[in-house]
């Protein structure tokens, strides 16, 4: 009887154990959504800013879509993972990279990844 007022002592003490490990698990998520969201704050102003760009951009371009007098200039922009584990998404990007055109990389690991791709920015 003694031996098993132990074994259900210990298996307490480990269903305990547990139960702190899970609750600083959850402590930690509770960081990094509160972490996450405010970050959207800065990538909403980031959205803003790109959109406001594209318009200003989308101005010049000729709206019956024939050719201008104008020499044409083509230029690639291209948008990298500013961050770790993000895939193969700038792999994608640089893959899409327009030779006769002039590049300007966003994100230093992006203009790394280029300078790998022998693709140099302007």
């Amino acid at each position: 009887m003694t031996e098993r007022l132990a074994d259900i002592s210990a298996h307490i003490t480990g269903v305990e154990q547990l139960g702190a490990v899970v609750g600083a698990m959850r402590g930690i998520a509770a960081a990094r959504v509160q972490k996450a969201r405010g970050a959207l704050v800065a990538v909403d102003g980031y959205t803003a800013i790109i959109a406001a760009a594209i318009g200003r951009a989308l101005v010049l371009a000729p709206q019956d879509g024939r050719d201008t007098a104008r020499p044409a200039h083509r230029v690639q922009i291209l948008f990298c993972a500013e961050q770790g584990f993000a895939g193969a998404c700038s792999e994608h990007v640089l893959a899409t990279v327009d030779q006769k055109a002039k590049w300007f990389v966003v994100g230093s690991r992006g203009a790394a990844w280029a300078g790998e791709h022998a693709i140099t920015p302007s």
